[in-house]
């Protein structure tokens, strides 16, 4: 199977962190130079957008976000990893990615070097952009790529990955997001919840 080019491509990273786990053992792991230090590892010519901001860009304007999912009101503390590094920024529904167990997975970059990459449930991935492409609040430039996005991994699953079975409901989701029969319409895809060889789409 293959992905157009655009659905793939971006101009920015969305990198979430889970405040679950323990900030001083990230921090050390981050040798004291939080976020930002790791980037310019990468790419010296990383900066802050702006002081106290969750964004930061290099010199060819490739933009890093630190996010997190939405907290109680009582933990208000803003989630950073070194003085004048990045701060924050809460997602609304991204704690639906942090609730399905994690997976381990390799990626390949453009020379051709592994990248090991921790990602959520690909079922709850095509559940959230789905989600994302109809709210209100969202960018309209972004809503159509989200909803490709969310079509072609629920085809990628059906076809391709039996073992992540939309017939085996997401427990960790709320029902009303996990709607397989919703994606279908959505999408115009047809038998969603059948693991096994390809089936043909029921035109959209």
């Amino acid at each position: 199977m293959q992905l157009l080019l655009e659905l793939l491509a971006s101009g920015d990273v969305d990198l979430l962190y889970d405040t679950r786990q323990r900030l001083t053992l990230v921090s050390q792991r981050l040798e004291g130079k939080g976020l930002l230090g790791l980037l310019k590892k990468a790419d010296r010519s990383f900066e802050c957008v702006r002081p106290n901001g969750f964004r930061a860009a290099n010199a060819g304007q490739f933009m890093v976000d630190l996010v997190i999912a939405p907290r109680p009101l009582h933990e208000a503390e803003p989630i950073t990893f070194a003085d004048q590094g990045l701060v924050d920024a809460e997602v609304p529904g991204l704690q639906w990615l942090l609730s399905v167990p994690p997976l381990e997975a390799v990626a390949i970059d453009e020379q051709g070097w592994p990248v090991p990459l921790r990602v959520p449930d690909p079922r709850a991935f095509a559940f959230h952009k789905a989600w994302l492409s109809q709210r209100m609040d969202r960018e309209p430039v972004k809503k159509p790529r989200d909803l490709a996005q969310a079509c072609a991994m629920a085809r990628l699953i059906r076809d391709e990955l039996p073992q992540f079975s939309f017939a085996e409901p997401l427990t960790a989701l709320p029902k009303t997001l996990a709607n397989v029969a919703a994606l279908e319409s959505t999408c115009g895809l047809a038998d969603l919840a059948r693991a096994g060889p390809k089936s043909h789409d029921q035109p959209a």
